[in-house]
């Protein structure tokens, strides 16, 4: 996790606020590293997973 993503949990966890969600780059970055270790997520074309994270990270 990104150190800034880091920062804003703990802030909201502090305050009992709302955690801000995953963003999109967050959510691609792991996605491509689980890829790269799971040998059945290479063989997925990545619009459609590009197109579920971005819906993901809007939610």
């Amino acid at each position: 996790m990104p150190d800034r993503q880091q920062q804003l949990l703990d802030d909201a966890r502090l305050n009992d606020a709302t955690p801000p969600g995953p963003t999109f780059f967050a959510l691609g970055r792991e996605f491509t590293r689980l890829r790269r270790d799971t040998p059945w997520l290479q063989e997925l074309p990545f619009d459609p997973v590009r197109y579920a994270l971005r819906y993901q990270a809007n939610v």
